[in-house]
């Protein structure tokens, strides 16, 4: 872990804001290609490096006042920003596989902005004004963790909000108001079992054990609270991960009751005082849930199915662009031995041998591009192909699966229509006798109900209002079921097109840049002879 030292001047050492700079472009380019490995200056413009190349990136004492235009750098593992008048963390969610991030000594205040930063192990935000720790829960592979000269106050609240980093070895908490706790060392050490430094300091084996015994009973009742929190929080887990599995078949809201649930019409409930009401509406619930298991449980069947093409198709698509990188490698490492071997000749040849030689090396390397060129010609032709019987056969498998959706939701509509009908002459006979005072046994009549019962054309009203509900909602569920199922053939060779497209864009322009390359140096070495 590396905290930038801080000039004169408070945090971030750079004086007024008024000299405050920003994060452009230009100033990122110019960074990168200063801090480029050797190799790559060697070729300047030439080396076809691009943003997302560069691994580490230096941006301190730059003056800068706010996080920007990194969204291209996307595979950095190190950015180096200390030593600036930074204000707040934002504008990092591209650099996702960022392992390594220095913010000291700058003018932050709030943890914010990292969520996207998993694979983060050590970060540096050393010399703020930061007053909690917050909003670091997806941080989940820190392991140093350095946030001294701040202004952390509370002991307890941050060394319990650092138990959830099951990884972390190294944490600097020195310089804050909360070191000046007479327990502060040992508190931390007893509640944060998996650190090996404090501040800058090996913990000492006995130092540990003492701080334990200290704080056992407190501990205790800690570690049962993570523990039930823990438990309850794979039960949530798992929960989201069957709704998300449902969602993906394409039968999102068909777990259990969920549909019958949201299916019902509410009103249904002023019936209830009615006799025989309940005990219909509960023989309806069971029939009815019966076919919604049926739509889930063949849409998590057919969704293997699905899945089983799906990964056959990217198996036939990864086997033909092995095949061509391999032949490509072939034929390009062979030119490339005989161009060592010309370069070696031609020093014993005459410069008219050794240029008729050099030209008719650069013949070959033209033949080479149009090899690698059919090559990539023939496997964008083999792609295509393999797209369109993926697409046929994809299309079957959903052809089949919503046919037997939509015999299921058939189903669905003839249970609501009994249902509707046996609703409608229960409840009208239980008005004529109501009417005529004939009711068996004592009925009490809520309000709610006693509204429905003014007559024959406002509760049968209200019951076909009931019916039309309930058969809006399972035309609805079904529309959504094969809709989700057809469009989602349409957005996997959507993303293929797209995929595949910056591929064949990238091939090509990586076999115009070897084509170029190569030209130079055999021009450069026609040249040498003169």
């Amino acid at each position: 872990m590396a905290a930038g030292g801080g000039a004169d001047g408070g945090a971030g050492g750079l004086g007024d804001t008024d000299a405050a700079a920003l994060m452009t472009d230009d100033l990122l380019q110019r960074l990168a290609a200063e801090q480029a490995p050797e190799a790559i200056k060697a070729y300047g413009t030439q080396s076809g490096a691009q943003d997302g190349d560069v691994l580490l990136l230096r941006v301190d004492f730059q003056k800068i006042l706010r996080i920007d235009n990194l969204w291209s750098f996307t595979n950095l593992r190190k950015l180096q920003l200390d030593n600036n008048m930074i204000e707040q963390i934002e504008n990092l969610d591209s650099l996702v596989h960022l392992e390594w991030l220095d913010l000291s000594f700058n003018h932050i205040e709030r943890i914010e902005g990292l969520d996207k930063l998993t694979k983060l192990k050590d970060l540096t935000l050393h010399h703020n004004h930061i007053t909690s720790l917050e909003n670091m829960e997806q941080l989940t592979n820190l392991d140093c963790f350095s946030v001294g000269e701040n202004e952390l106050e509370a002991l307890e609240e941050t060394s319990l909000y650092l138990r959830q980093f099951k990884h972390l070895r190294m944490i600097t908490l020195a310089g804050n108001p909360l070191c000046k706790d007479s327990q502060y060392e040992p508190f931390v050490i007893s509640h944060l079992p998996t650190i090996v430094y404090l501040d800058y300091r090996r913990i000492a084996p006995e130092t540990r054990e003492a701080a334990s015994v200290r704080y056992q009973d407190q501990l205790e009742v800690i570690q049962i609270k993570e523990h039930e929190a823990q438990q309850q929080s794979k039960k949530q887990q798992a929960a989201a991960k069957e709704v998300e599995l449902y969602q993906n078949a394409c039968v999102g809201g068909m777990l259990g009751p969920e549909f019958y649930d949201s299916m019902l019409d509410q009103e249904v409930e002023k019936l209830f005082p009615i006799p025989g009401v309940v005990e219909l509406l509960e023989d309806f619930r069971t029939k009815f849930q019966e076919q919604v298991d049926s739509v889930a449980t063949t849409g998590l069947k057919r969704f293997e199915e699905r899945q089983v093409e799906q990964q056959d198709f990217h198996s036939a698509v990864k086997e033909g662009v092995l095949y061509n990188t391999t032949e490509g490698s072939k034929l390009v490492n062979a030119f490339l031995h005989r161009k060592m071997e010309v370069f070696a000749e031609i020093q014993h040849m005459s410069k008219p041998e050794a240029i008729d030689v050099l030209a008719a090396l650069q013949r070959d390397l033209e033949i080479l591009k149009d090899q690698l060129m059919s090559l990539e010609i023939d496997l964008v032709a083999q792609l295509e192909e393999t797209l369109q019987l993926f697409e046929r056969s994809y299309a079957e498998l959903v052809q089949g699966f919503t046919s037997e959706v939509q015999e299921f939701f058939s189903e669905m509509r003839t249970h609501e229509e009994t249902f509707h009908d046996q609703m409608t002459d229960l409840c009208v006979g239980f008005l004529d006798k109501f009417a005529k005072g004939e009711s068996e046994g004592p009925v009490e009549v809520p309000d709610t109900l006693l509204q429905l019962l003014r007559d024959k054309a406002t509760l049968t009203g209200a019951i076909n209002g009931y019916h039309d509900n309930h058969l809006l909602a399972i035309d609805t569920k079904e529309t959504a079921i094969t809709e989700a199922a057809t469009g989602d053939l349409e957005k996997l060779a959507t993303q293929f097109q797209e995929k595949e497209s910056k591929r064949n864009r990238a091939r090509v322009s990586e076999i115009c840049n070897l084509e170029s390359f190569q030209r130079d140096e055999i021009v450069r070495m026609i040249e040498s002879l003169s």
